[in-house]
């Protein structure tokens, strides 16, 4: 009778502790996080704030330095959620990839600009001398080709002679060495290399490119993690809320994260949108424009009869055919 009874509590007990442990995996996530500047602010306040843990989740963050990584790596397994920008969801749509775009949470119009040495141009938008540093095949080269098409519609992109680099720090060295005239750059990188070469003439173009960041997941996550994935939308829509609300504790977080990006957040915080959207016909809008501007200059990929391919909506479908909705 003793050994029944201490085989009911072992049984109870061992149950309780499955139950536990289920309950606690189910509450993880893996986030690919690309916050490497501070207008990727929510997902830094959110976990400086302790505001994960509020919600009930325990989040395991690992730091990439792009957008397009961190998609790779929800693609991949080795993240649940992952944080990225229109240009990788457009090439991405092309190969129909194994993605759920649940919303979008930052928004700005200003966080890339053109940096040209042209002195003599007093036009507000001047056209920008050779070679042009660009990072070839990204939001960099995207945002050049519309730039020299909405201010100046008769130069081909072919006539600018471009100079590639790898990544946006390394555009201080191209432009101090004098490789380079004129630099296609995104924040905080504009503002920091503006200052440190005052000749630079800084041009925010804000009707050329509008800059979203998308949070990303699987359908197989959605479906095995649903609950974690809407504490994981809560939580970030909070951190939204503080960085609208409180702008100053928001502020002193980032600012102790990105010490020395500060110049660059305090000329463009107000420009920069942050709140979680769900418009999903204007993320397809955004999308194919993009899609277009790559098909444009010859990146796309090619169909069955060598062409090269042009996004269609019906493309976008497997991004938002779910029936996922935020609390």
């Amino acid at each position: 009778m003793r050994k029944t009874f201490q085989y009911a509590v072992f049984i109870a007990l061992g149950g309780s502790i499955l139950f536990a442990c289920k309950g606690k995996k189910e509450n993880e996530l893996t986030l690919a996080d690309a916050s490497v500047v501070w207008w990727m602010a929510p997902g830094s306040i959110a976990q400086q704030d302790s505001i994960y843990e509020k919600n009930g989740l325990n989040v395991t963050a690992f730091s990439l330095q792009t957008g397009l990584q961190s998609k790779n790596a929800v693609i991949s397994g080795a993240a649940d959620i992952g944080l990225t920008a229109t240009t990788p969801l457009a090439m991405g749509a092309f190969n129909k990839e194994n993605l759920i775009v649940l919303c979008s949470y930052m928004e700005s119009n200003s966080l890339l600009s053109l940096l040209t040495s042209a002195q003599t141009n007093s036009s507000q938008f001047p056209e920008p001398e050779r070679p042009v540093a660009i990072i070839r095949g990204t939001i960099s080269e995207l945002y050049f080709y519309n730039y020299l098409r909405t201010y100046y519609p008769n130069v081909r992109i072919d006539d600018a002679k471009q100079l590639s680099i790898t990544q946006p720090a390394d555009a201080l060295n191209v432009m101090r060495g004098d490789n380079a005239k004129s630099v296609v750059i995104w924040e905080p990188f504009a503002t920091i290399l503006s200052e440190k070469m005052p000749n630079l003439k800084v041009c925010r173009a804000e009707d050329v490119y509008t800059h979203r960041m998308y949070i990303v997941t699987t359908p197989e996550v959605l479906d095995k993690k649903r609950v974690a994935v809407q504490k994981f939308l809560k939580s970030f829509e909070q951190a939204c809320e503080l960085l609208n609300t409180n702008p100053a504790k928001g502020k002193a977080i980032l600012k102790a994260i990105f010490p020395q990006q500060e110049s660059s957040m305090n000329m463009l915080w107000d420009k920069v949108n942050f709140s979680l959207q769900f418009d999903y016909d204007a993320m397809k809008e955004l999308i194919l424009k993009d899609a277009q501007t790559a098909f444009e200059l010859g990146q796309t990929p090619k169909d069955k009869l060598g062409q090269l391919r042009q996004l269609k909506e019906e493309d976008l479908q497997h991004y938002f055919n779910y029936d996922f909705k935020p609390n």
